[in-house]
């Protein structure tokens, strides 16, 4: 599978502000990422946490996009809390767009954070990540592997910098016909995790195949 096909989704979800956000502390320049397929953005819904915000998606029952404001303050708060919670619908959405816990049960994938549970301070925040609107299909081999080593390597680039502003979230391609939940769900050909760091004015992304020998990409700037 050719990565750079992937480029558009990383594009179209994260680079292009839209208009102001809910709830801009989230976001950079207080703006939440675009999504400019208008099929896609049919039915969305913004909804904002203690401390990532997320686009539900009617079509995927998911997020399209997961954001965070990831400090080196928070992260030292995430460290100190034990991981709490567990998984739970959305009850913030309609029925019709949000996932069940059945939807995930004997599917052969791992219920996949898009903001992580290690990222976030405090018991409230960790128990909102696990809300499944923060939540995608991933196969245990990238949820357990390289997913994993994204998300510390990313802690470790907020730690050195201080504050960076991270977007997570999956991306599909409209060949894949895979789904979980009795088709409700479609499963996300790749996930990925774009980067933004304010004081350098640089960022950069990465891309994982969520394949059962799954592979990953950093998209490099002069930055990252």
């Amino acid at each position: 599978m050719n990565f750079l096909s992937y480029l558009p989704i990383c594009a179209l979800l994260v680079v292009l502000p839209a208009q102001a956000a809910s709830c801009p502390d989230m976001f950079a320049d207080g703006v939440a990422p675009q999504v400019l397929n208008e099929t896609l953005r049919i039915g969305t819904v913004q909804l904002c946490n203690a401390d990532y915000a997320v686009l539900a998606s009617e079509s995927t029952k998911g997020p399209l996009w997961s954001a965070e404001d990831l400090t080196e303050e928070n992260l030292e708060i995430a460290d100190r809390t034990r991981r709490q919670g567990s998984f739970y619908p959305d009850e913030r959405l309609p029925v019709s767009i949000r996932a069940a816990l059945e939807d995930y049960r004997s599917s052969g994938y791992d219920r996949g954070h898009m903001t992580p549970s290690g990222d976030e301070p405090g018991v409230q925040a960790q128990r909102q990540s696990f809300l499944l609107s923060n939540i995608v299909p991933q196969t245990a081999e990238l949820n357990r592997g390289p997913w994993e080593g994204v998300e510390s390597a990313v802690r470790g680039w907020a730690r050195q910098e201080g504050e960076i502003f991270v977007v997570t979230g999956p991306g599909y391609d409209p060949d894949q016909t895979r789904t979980i939940g009795a088709g409700r769900i479609p499963v996300p050909a790749v996930t990925w995790k774009a980067i933004y760091d304010p004081a350098a004015n640089g960022m950069g992304a990465y891309v994982c195949l969520n394949t059962r020998r799954p592979t990953w990409r950093v998209l490099k700037t002069p930055w990252f």
